[in-house]
């Protein structure tokens, strides 16, 4: 199953990468469409003994689709996936594995972004092989939103209990830093802002694992 999410993984991100769509440029070589991850507002601990050998974490972000058109542009995806936002990780402790919660329609779909920016919301779901984990180990985790045009990471740096934020401005090209550095290293991320609360986001993962169910059953069969 986890095999099969991977490759789902992996031909999404070929396909919004690469699939052509109807967005024109506006000026020189810049996209008319560029997304972002402009917050990110939660990090909790779902589940800390996940498949008896992981950690479930979950992530809330906001996501900012610019169209820097006029008019509504369209963007077409071969395979539709949920969440549409892709987490990476390189971990200090290279012993350390981060695989995602995604869920793939075997469909195509045409997403319409009015001129400005369009608000998205995005719970991501990832699991790291090592259960009991009180936050996320040290490392880079890089986030984005794969989309036809721009795609502007944001990174999370987690050094000795402290997360620092890195987010990519539309604008100004250049980036926007968020860090919980008063933190002391005696103290875990519990003190941040971000609550490592257990459930997070127990309807959607109920739901979400439903699915999953259901789409290994049908295929079972």
């Amino acid at each position: 199953m986890f095999k099969l999410l991977e490759k789902f993984l992996i031909l999404i991100v070929i396909i919004q990468l690469l699939i052509l769509s109807n967005v024109l440029a506006v000026t020189g070589n810049q996209p008319v469409i560029a997304s972002r991850i402009s917050e990110i507002s939660e990090i909790a601990i779902i589940d800390l003994n996940y498949q008896s050998s992981s950690t479930l974490f979950g992530i809330k972000t906001k996501v900012e689709i610019l169209n820097r058109a006029e008019e509504n542009q369209t963007v077409s995806v071969g395979v539709d996936c949920y969440p549409k936002v892709l987490i990476s990780a390189v971990f200090v402790d290279q012993l350390l594995e981060l695989e995602q919660w995604i869920w793939c329609l075997d469909m195509s779909k045409i997403y319409s972004y009015p001129p400005g920016i369009t608000v998205e919301y995005e719970v991501v779901q990832f699991y790291i092989n090592q259960k009991g984990l009180s936050q996320l180990p040290d490392g880079n985790y890089t986030l984005c939103r794969p989309i036809s045009g721009e795609q502007f990471p944001t990174i999370i740096i987690v050094n000795s209990g402290i997360i620092k934020i890195i987010y990519h401005s539309f604008y100004y090209n250049r980036t926007e830093e968020v860090s919980s550095d008063t933190q002391t290293p005696d103290q875990t991320t519990d003190d941040t802002n971000f609550l490592l609360t257990s459930p997070l986001v127990f309807i959607f993962l109920l739901s979400f694992l439903i699915n999953v169910y259901k789409r290994r059953k049908t295929i079972t069969n």
